[in-house]
């Protein structure tokens, strides 16, 4: 939200109707302007558990047990993430990433492939961006920890243990910063297409499994 846009919200929040009730939700509340914030009441709520997910989505979409499981281990504890990752083959995409990172240094313009790979569309992107985010920490986690319970994506966690010893720890920290840079500049409705290839090229690859 911006300047303008906080500006324009003031009224509604300082003369709210007595039968409405507002929420804003946000993961960055420390982004919003001191004229918001004061005049809201802060409330968190906590991720849902992996293992609840995955019995809604069991209960309500008919979904079998072991994708059910695995698309909440990648959802971050958010039911509406987790719907749209099976709406749209976000484990596809996982697959896909791994085998193009895992091959880029003997077929190096095989990145740009990853740079299309993420949709054509801003919200796409960043959610696949998450996707692809949670997965590097995951690498960065088991290489300090070696508890695949720690791990966000169990679904590839084999895959996950294998990379994460062919690559350092400060590489795997620099390519989750150039994600996360990436991430910010698509929200910011910076140029999609280039920011996605300027990263595939700057990711830390590795060889193959």
């Amino acid at each position: 939200m911006n300047d303008a846009s906080a500006n324009a919200l003031l009224k509604t929040l300082e003369e709210p109707k007595p039968s409405n009730i507002l929420i804003l939700t946000t993961s960055r509340a420390h982004k919003l302007p001191q004229t918001i914030i004061s005049r809201c009441q802060k409330i968190r709520f906590n991720p849902v558990r992996p293992e609840i997910i995955s019995s809604f989505l069991t209960d309500r979409t008919s979904m079998d047990k072991e994708p059910a499981r695995d698309i909440a281990s990648s959802a971050g504890g958010s039911i509406g993430r987790a719907l749209e990752i099976r709406k749209a083959s976000f484990l596809d995409f996982k697959n896909d990433v791994i085998k193009v990172l895992s091959t880029a240094r003997a077929v190096p313009m095989s990145l740009f492939f990853l740079a299309d790979s993420f949709g054509k569309d801003r919200d796409s992107a960043l959610q696949r961006l998450d996707i692809l985010r949670g997965w590097y920490r995951d690498m960065l986690v088991y290489r300090e920890t070696h508890d695949v319970n720690k791990l966000i994506h169990r679904d590839v966690a084999d895959t996950t243990k294998k990379l994460s010893e062919k690559m350092a720890g400060s590489d795997i920290l620099e390519s989750i910063k150039t994600i996360s840079n990436t991430h910010d500049a698509i929200e910011r409705n910076g140029n999609r297409q280039l920011m996605l290839e300027s990263m595939a090229f700057r990711l830390k690859v590795f060889g193959p499994v």
